[in-house]
């Protein structure tokens, strides 16, 4: 992963909401993040694991998608630094 001052950082695989944005994905889809460009944070738990860790949980994406259009932020750039 790519780290910060040990907090992960924004991947191609797990954008968050793009450059910025600092927090930890967890084991099974799990993911906390905050963007203090945005004033915004997120966080997800789930009962049920995510097992495929070379592709991003559905589950998130669709709800961190849905976070960024109603903050009407723009997607992620597609270069953002690889895992």
């Amino acid at each position: 992963p790519r780290l910060g001052l040990g907090f992960q950082l924004p991947t191609v695989i797990s954008p968050m909401l793009g450059e910025g944005c600092f927090g930890h994905y967890g084991a099974g889809g799990r993911l906390g993040f905050a963007c203090p460009e945005l004033g915004v944070a997120f966080a997800y738990v789930s009962a049920r694991f995510w097992p495929d860790h070379a592709q991003p949980d559905p589950r998130v994406a669709a709800l961190v998608t849905a976070l960024r259009e109603s903050l009407g932020a723009p997607a992620p750039a597609q270069e953002t630094h690889t895992p």
